[in-house]
């Protein structure tokens, strides 16, 4: 059957796995959800074509989706012009993917997911009506996403203008605009929400209040997060620009798009020690166009305006300057930050600065969650430097499993700023199964690196728990043994404890780790 009825489709989105992710692939069939009702994959999806079956959805409806979305077709998917898909994982990334680019109807993205970023772009993708963005940062990976499809559909974003409600990053975001004006601090029109992979909130605004495009077209920006503060050569605006920030917007137009009288908004989070917003402006690498507008907000997240560019002077790199070097140096900027195990099976956490003005010292933090830190090392700050800082420590205490790292700086007037987090993950611990699949046979589960932990002095052992849950979720057998420390202990799971023939979760768990394995058992 070429079309997949709707009680199919619903029956199909509603299946629910909690143990463990699934993957749901309409193999080219095409796919309808009437309007009113929510389609739930709690899980991935593949669209894809098969012969002349071209894996089209028409979504009136809303789906929403907990994991990953692939889709291998180069033909339109979403055919309803109406529908929303909602991206919505809650203890996990999600990634948009696969061979081709996806136009969605309407776009949500509210992922919850505490580790940055929440989204991957492997390729580019537009929302055609409306992007909502509540929760979840987007890594671009070099990719466009773009909201509308032309100056006549030009769509609209639903942002609250926090970083909490997303950004993007690496990459580029294309916004399409008519032959007519567009106000200033229009969020649904004019509003760019980028940002850095460190976690700063870099917006740009566009709006032509007084004189629209004659010609509509799109706009593309993109945020390139760079190192150091230099020299402006002494740019003359309304007053003397003495030094700007590397960090900058590349916008460009495009698609016809000509004509009109612009302002452009700029600025955010992590521009570290400013005295005072009226220092700041909008300035090219060593010029300026336009003139200086009105700056709000405050001096740890400000929006500095430039106003009066045409369409041809609003192709350009923009920077912001300070006319006050002193009062107004803008930011300790942090080039690299990498953490790695090296050979030791010690932490190793790397960084480079730019440059840095009023920093007393650096704080490494260490975590098991993500969330409760603890100080693992103090170095001190450059204090004032125009030149590359590195720096490095080793830390000899990495938690078996995952370890979340934090650098935070902090200024001689207490202010601070933090990194994004880095990931390590300590692979001591192993789980061994034999034999798997099991043909109605006994299987031994071999444990290592359980116990040992570095800092742990006179730990001779510990208690381990062997759980077995089935396809649904549901526990089946759980038992305990005792592990001592260096031992390579082997554990027999009777034939009996698995009713069925399926995949099985086994789920080893220690004081201090918790591994995972598939079992596939035949009766």
């Amino acid at each position: 059957m070429e079309r997949l009825l709707i009680f199919v489709l619903v029956y199909l989105f509603s299946t629910v796995l909690t143990a463990q992710e699934i993957t749901l692939t309409n193999d080219g069939l095409a796919l309808t959800l009437e309007a009113g009702l929510t389609a739930t994959i709690e899980g991935s999806f593949v669209n894809q074509t098969n012969g002349v079956n071209l894996g089209t959805i028409d979504n009136a409806g809303v789906i929403t989706l907990t994991h990953d979305w692939t889709n291998n077709s180069a033909n339109a998917v979403f055919i309803a012009n109406t529908g929303v898909t909602s991206f919505v994982g809650t203890s996990n990334d999600q990634t948009i993917g696969g061979s081709h680019a996806t136009e969605f109807d309407d776009l949500t993205l509210n992922n919850t997911f505490t580790t940055f970023p929440q989204l991957f772009a492997d390729v580019g993708f537009t929302s055609k009506n409306t992007l909502t963005m509540t929760s979840g940062s987007v890594n671009l990976n070099s990719n466009t996403a773009t909201i509308g499809v032309s100056p006549a559909s030009p769509g609209s974003l639903s942002h609250g203008e926090n970083f909490s409600d997303g950004i993007f990053f690496d990459g580029t975001l294309r916004r399409y605009f008519g032959a007519s004006t567009v106000t200033d601090g229009n969020v649904s029109a004019g509003l760019f929400p980028m940002g850095t992979s460190v976690e700063e909130y870099r917006p740009l605004y566009l709006s032509a209040p007084s004189t629209g495009p004659s010609t509509g077209g799109f706009t593309s920006v993109t945020h390139n997060r760079n190192g150091n503060n230099v020299s402006a050569s002494s740019v003359m605006d309304d007053i003397n620009i003495e030094s700007r920030h590397n960090s900058n917007w590349t916008v460009a137009t495009g698609g016809g798009q000509v004509g009109g009288t612009y302002n452009l908004v700029m600025g955010g989070s992590g521009y570290g020690t400013v005295g005072s917003i009226s220092d700041l402006r909008v300035m090219l690498s060593n010029s300026v166009v336009g003139a200086p507008g009105t700056n709000t907000g405050t001096v740890i997240n400000f929006e500095i305006q430039r106003t009066g560019l045409s369409a041809t002077e609003l192709t350009d790199a923009f920077f912001i300057g300070t006319t006050d070097a002193t009062n107004s140096p803008l930011p300790v900027e942090l080039i690299s930050f990498e953490v790695w195990l090296n050979e030791e099976g010690f932490a190793q956490v790397v960084w480079t600065t730019g440059s840095e003005i009023n920093n007393r010292e650096f704080i490494i933090e260490r975590s098991a969650d993500g969330v409760n830190f603890e100080v693992v090392s103090v170095l001190d700050g450059a204090e004032n430097s125009m030149e590359v800082q590195h720096y490095s420590i080793i830390d000899p205490d990495p938690w078996l499993g995952v370890s979340y790292y934090r650098i935070t700086q902090v200024d001689f007037d207490g202010s601070f700023t933090r990194t994004h987090l880095e990931m390590i993950q300590q692979h001591k611990a192993k789980v061994l199964t034999h034999p798997i699949p099991s043909y109605n046979a006994d299987i031994y589960v071999t444990l290592t690196g359980l116990t040992g932990l570095t800092g742990l002095t006179g730990l001779t052992g510990e208690e381990v728990s062997l759980q077995i849950f089935d396809s649904q979720g549901s526990l089946v057998h759980e038992q305990f043994d005792f592990i001592t420390r260096g031992e390579e202990k082997v554990i027999r799971l009777s034939a009996s404890v698995f009713q069925t023939s399926g995949v099985y979760q086994l789920v080893v768990q220690s004081e201090d780790a918790v591994v995972t394995e598939k079992l596939l058992f035949y009766r």
